[in-house]
């Protein structure tokens, strides 16, 4: 590899680097600390789930695709509550999955079990919650 092409590489990267979204709510991963994410980040997504849970499993990855979608304008958190029970407890969780979504603190919307359709019913209340 030439120094000129190593040259455009690194113009490139420091490019894409300028110009990345500020990820100032990240995503967290099983955590029991929702409640601090709830306060500081506008839009929370948390998903509720257990190991044992099939319907969690169909429910995972349209998570992660509106991860990849909305990822630095909402936060988006799995809470397994065979770990945190305080927390399934604390939000009224009662069953699995359970995707609760929160705006300025508040719960705005809670989706329970998986549908077909809740990629699409998440993904327009998320478009409504971040802007354009």
């Amino acid at each position: 590899m030439s120094e000129l092409e190593v040259e455009r590489i690194k113009k490139r990267l420091l490019r894409q680097m300028l110009h990345a979204p500020k990820n100032k709510c990240p995503t967290v991963d099983d955590t029991g600390e929702l409640e601090g994410l709830v306060e500081k980040c506008r839009v929370v997504v948390a998903d509720f789930w257990a190991p044992w849970c099939g319907p969690c499993r169909l429910v995972e990855p349209v998570i992660g695709r509106l991860e990849r979608r909305y990822g630095g304008k909402a936060a988006f958190a799995r809470v397994n509550i065979d770990f945190h029970p305080e927390v399934a407890s604390r939000y009224e969780v009662m069953g699995v999955p359970t995707v609760i979504v929160f705006n300025k603190g508040r719960e705005v919307e809670r989706f329970v079990g998986y549908s077909p359709l809740l990629y699409g019913k998440l993904d327009a209340l998320l478009k409504r919650l971040t802007g354009p």
